[in-house]
This record gives C-alpha cells, structure tokens and sequence, in this order.
C-alpha cells in the first residue's frame, strides 16, 4: 500500500477531526462539548478509513478498510442528534429509551457491514473498479443501505432545524457561530449526496474531502466564534436569570443582547437590537455617557432624572462592553 496524493487531504480531514475531538473533549463541563468530541472522532476515523482504502490495491484490504471507516460513518448520524440537543439546551430528552432509539440504527448498520460475507443486507456484488487513476470498490446497493442513507438524512435535517430555531432566537452575536455549525454540518452530507447520484461510475466518496472543509469551519466556530465559551442557550439561561440588567454592546457600540430586567429597567425591546448606545439609552443621557466613554472595567453609581423622577442606579462596564444595571 502505498499512500497517494489523492488520500492527502483526507488524511488531513482525519488529523482535523483528531484535534478538534481532543478539543472538545477537554471542554467536557461545556454544554454540547463531549457529543462534539465524539462526532468529531467518528469522522476522523471515516476519513482514516477511507485514507487506506484509496491507496489499497487489493480488494481484501479494502474491505478491511471498508469495515474501519464504519466505525466511524454509522455513529455519525447519531452523535450530530445527540450533538444537536445538548448543544440547544434539549439534552433532558435524551432518556435511556431515546438514546437506544437514537443508536439502533448505526447499531445495526454496524453489525451488517461487519458480517456482510453472510448476507446481502447492506450490499452485494462487490467488486472492484479500476476504470480511474486507481482501484475504488463498487457495489449493489443493499436494503439497509438505504435505511441508514434515509436516518442519516434525517438526522441531519433534525439537527440543522434545531440550529436554525436557535439562530432565530439568539441574538446577533450568537449568529455567524451558528451560521458556522449549520455550514460545517452540512457540506459532508451534500458531498454524500453527490456520490450517490453516481452510482456505477468510477467515483470517490467526496464525503471524506468534504470534511476537511467542514473541519476548517468547525475550528473557526471553536476559536474565532468561541464554540465552547459561548454557549447561546447556557448563556441566556444564566443571565436571564439574574436580577440585574444586563446590556451587550458589540465593539461599533450596537445593542447585541439585552435580559430581562433591562428591558423592564431601561423599556430595551427587540427594535432596539442593533441600534447604537445613544438611541438605545436616549432617556438616560448619564448611562449613554459612561457607556461610549468607558475603555475599561468601572463601576459608579448615578442619579438619573427620568420624566421628573429621581432614580438611582449602579452601573458597572465591562471592556468586552457588558454593561450591567442595578
């Protein structure tokens, strides 16, 4: 065996993947940390896989090669679900009966492609294709074939309407980190796509290139979007709990995020989202000051005249331009 240039990039996607699960998995108190981990090493050992099976020349190898890629290709549905609800903030659905519900399927698809000398369940007629630069192996699609192709359809439509109710009701500092997960989860499954519609032609599974691409935008998610610091659900949930208001402002000084209290204290409403400090604040010209001024952490505490009234608060800046309201 003999490792050619084709299998580069995906051997790269395996070594993403590999980090990203390492990643993750250290970050294992984050909301969603542990299912991401172990969606990621799915597909690192897919992309492993599938490094070995391109550069294989006989067709026991490949099989062989066939049966580690499924390690990873028949988990991957059920980690991105699994993914997907803790990541919302729905993990409380996932009792013992949801979870064996979840991996029955990759459960079975596993079993079948590891015994599939004795049935044709999966796929039969396999053979190789040498028609291209090297040897892929080609197929008859069996049954179950189909039942996993159609769960991990399915899996990734669930998935990405959760993510996309999510979108819709974070605020806007929130948005390109899930617009980035959405994306990332996607491309493999487009790719998958593609290589379905080209059943009996020479053809690589795009599936493994794709995820070095969606491996790149899940470590911009993680690092430049702050995957695991930012947690949209955690987040809202902890700071809509607390008594004091809280204002987000984004470094062109937009409203990003407002809580509850603030908006009660200050009349914030959804309107206001992406509206300056000024126009926000405008009723409370002594916050707006310390607000645009502030290039630091401060604390004060102001008497402000609201429609002839006296009223007192503390306000407290942040450099990351979180202000809270008391």
């Amino acid at each position: 065996m003999t490792l050619n240039i084709v299998a580069v990039p995906v051997f790269c996607a395996a070594g993403i993947g590999s980090m990203l699960a390492l990643f993750a998995w250290r970050r294992h108190d984050i909301p969603g940390a542990r299912p991401f981990a172990l969606l990621s090493l799915a597909g690192a050992v897919y992309a492993l896989g599938y490094t070995f099976e391109i550069s294989s020349y006989s067709l026991p190898n490949i099989l062989l090669y066939l049966k580690i890629e499924y390690l990873g290709i028949s988990m991957i549905p059920a980690f991105l679900i699994i993914f997907a609800l803790s990541y919302t903030g729905r993990s409380r659905r996932l009792s013992a009966f949801t979870l064996a519900a979840i991996f029955f399927i990759p459960f079975v698809t596993l079993f079948l492609v590891w015994s599939a000398g004795s049935h044709e369940l999966f796929y039969r007629n396999i053979q190789l294709n040498t028609a291209g630069p090297f040897p892929v192996i080609s197929f008859t699609r069996g049954p179950w074939y189909w039942v996993y192709v159609a769960y991990m359809g399915l899996a990734t439509v669930y998935s990405n309407v959760l993510f996309i109710q999510m979108w819709l009701n974070s605020s806007r500092i929130y948005h390109r980190q899930i617009a980035a997960v959405v994306t990332a989860s996607l491309i493999p499954w487009a790719a998958h796509l593609i290589y379905q519609t080209r059943q009996g032609a020479w053809v690589l599974d795009l599936a493994p290139f794709a995820l070095t691409l969606s491996g790149v935008l899940f470590f911009l998610a993680l690092f430049k979007f702050q995957l695991f610091s930012l947690v949209p659900i955690a987040l809202r949930t902890l700071y809509q709990s607390l008594p004091d208001g809280i204002l987000v402002f984004d470094r062109h000084n937009q409203l990003v995020d407002a809580n509850g209290p603030a908006q009660n204290y200050l009349k914030v409403t959804k309107k206001d989202m992406g509206s300056l400090a000024d126009m926000v604040l405008s009723n409370w010209p002594d916050i707006s000051d310390l607000v645009r001024n502030s290039d630091g952490n401060i604390r004060a505490e102001m008497k402000c005249d609201f429609h002839g009234s006296i009223v007192w608060f503390e306000v407290a800046c942040q450099i990351r331009r979180n202000c809270t309201v008391s």
